[in-house]
């Protein structure tokens, strides 16, 4: 089953440039790695030192042995004196092929489908107060 991590780096800022470099190298080999299925690098736009990799595996076991490599033969010996922060790793499974998981269609609601029931309650709430103060009074949707 595939699966997803999000790996959340923290640079200082003084060592964005040096990140650069050392990530640009770096994610040549994880993207030639066995089992990745994509990697990407995204920047918060308010935060250039604050960076999220994104990397797909096709199972577990491929992100697993990858660990293993970055902690071994593989280590990025040049990337903790850049980091402000320690790096905090998250993966996710894709569960779309798992029937328990999935949302009944009923269940989903759209945009419109929102606006028109706010639109209903604001209708409903104003009936209710013209009715008890003003009983000639009509609602209107707004």
């Amino acid at each position: 089953m595939p699966v997803t991590v999000l790996l959340e780096l923290r640079f200082k800022p003084e060592s964005v440039a040096a990140a650069r470099e050392v990530m640009g190298a770096a994610l040549k080999d994880t993207r030639a790695f066995e089992g990745n299925l994509a990697t990407h690098v995204i920047v918060d736009e308010a935060d250039e030192a604050h960076w999220i990799i994104y990397e797909r595996w096709e199972s577990v076991e491929h992100d697993e042995a990858y660990r293993s490599f970055r902690a071994g033969e593989g280590k990025l010996v040049d990337l903790p004196p850049l980091l402000a922060a320690p790096p905090v790793k998250t993966r996710y499974l894709d569960t779309s092929g798992r029937r328990a998981l999935r949302v009944p269609m009923r269940e989903r609601v759209s945009r419109s489908s929102s606006c028109r029931a706010k639109r209903s309650m604001r209708v409903n709430i104003m009936s209710e107060l013209c009715s008890k103060h003003a009983p000639s009074c009509r609602a209107q949707p707004s």
